[in-house]
């Protein structure tokens, strides 16, 4: 399946995206601030990363802006409990390719990731 990156500074909600994506077969990294999201995305390949906004040491605005500067970036999912009326253009503005908004269900969660990841050939 996916190689996926997951950032948010709640260790639980954390917890819960690497348990749902894991089960549902990716492969993920989870990581609590945004220096340490860069330095695995520059380590390593990512197909998609998973950002909340309010994160440590690089939010997540920034964080996504400087993944679009990556030889291969990820596609980005901006999540956050902010009103997404209100930061529309600005997530457009950073290269996400979608928004997930706080809270969601584990359906929500795998839809996002199914509809920016499809399925690699021949798995």
């Amino acid at each position: 399946m996916a190689r996926i990156l997951a950032v948010d500074d709640e260790e639980s909600i954390l917890g819960v995206i690497v348990d749902v994506l894991g089960s549902a077969g990716h492969d993920v990294v989870g990581v609590l601030d945004g220096e340490a999201a860069l330095h695995e995305l520059i380590k390593s390949r990512f197909d998609l990363a998973l950002i909340d906004v309010m994160i440590p040491k690089i939010d997540g605005y920034h964080l996504a802006v400087k993944i679009q500067s990556l030889p291969t970036p990820p596609k980005v999912v901006i999540v956050t409990s902010r009103n997404f009326e209100t930061d529309r253009d600005k997530v457009l503005s950073v290269g996400a390719s979608a928004f997930l908004p706080k809270p969601f269900t584990k359906n929500d969660l795998l839809d996002v990731v199914k509809n920016l990841v499809p399925p690699k050939e021949g798995k």
